[in-house]
């Protein structure tokens, strides 16, 4: 028999196994909620969820999932088994999800003090790239932070740079809709990343090297930056043969 939510105006009926195990893991964590917040300080930490002082309120933040999903599941506790046992085997999941969250968190996360320390020297494109592209986002709450953060980095590029990577990235425009906006080509607007490195020369030049070794027909990548518009070209060459073509 299945949870009923709809027969009583939307309450939920429990089946009796569901009631049976509500009634033995509440009673069970009345009597034994400081042993197992022990033992979860000790998992947290050896698990590395957390160190020093932040032991303690992550692993009352642990403890708390661990309830919640404890009595969600209630009619899965076989009431035969020790409810210790159960709940630690809920409590390594959740410490085990909690720290991929922090390392996709933590990998998404742009240090803006970073940044700050940097704030005389403009990021440039291949830069910015790299940290709007760096890592893909599951949740809404995420993407309005990310959002957040690329309108941070948009502030410390050029006005035309900024209207660039504003359509390609917080747009999303693709690739044919790109070119078209910006008058290049069609390969030039694919923005794919790539292994190489933009260097400013003298009269607006710009030197391209390939990280491959291989010249611009590469057709992993491609790149045209707002500053060869303003030097005057209208495309990047493409040049045959195996070399980089060097200053352009």
């Amino acid at each position: 028999m299945e949870n009923d939510e709809s027969a009583y105006g939307g309450c939920q009926v429990l089946t009796v196994s569901e009631s049976i195990g509500k009634e033995l893991l509440l009673a069970f964590l009345m009597q034994n909620t400081e042993p197992l917040l022990g033992t979860l300080r000790s998992y947290v930490q050896h698990m590395g969820l957390a160190s020093g002082n932040d032991v303690k309120p992550v692993a009352l933040d642990v403890l708390q999932e661990v309830v919640v999903e404890a009595l969600d599941h209630a009619g899965r506790f076989n009431t035969t088994r020790q409810p210790m046992a159960w709940l630690l085997g809920i409590s390594i999941n959740v410490i085990k999800r909690k720290k991929t969250e922090f390392a996709k968190r933590a990998q998404r996360e742009i240090s803006i003090a970073h940044l700050a320390t940097n704030e005389n020297e403009r990021l440039s494109e291949v830069e910015l790239f790299d940290l709007l592209t760096s890592c893909p986002l599951e949740q809404p709450d995420q993407n309005i932070e990310a959002n957040e953060q690329a309108l941070m980095m948009l502030s410390l590029v050029s006005l035309d740079d900024q209207h660039i990577l504003r359509m390609a990235f917080l747009e999303d425009f693709d690739r044919a809709v790109l070119a078209k906006r910006l008058g290049i080509t069609d390969v030039a607007a694919g923005w794919q990343r790539s292994q190489f490195h933009l260097d400013a020369g003298n009269a607006g030049n710009i030197h391209v090297q390939c990280g491959k070794g291989t010249c611009l027909s590469h057709q992993n990548w491609a790149w045209e930056c707002a500053h060869t518009r303003k030097s005057g070209w209208s495309d990047l060459s493409v040049h045959a043969g195996n070399e980089c073509p060097g200053l352009i």
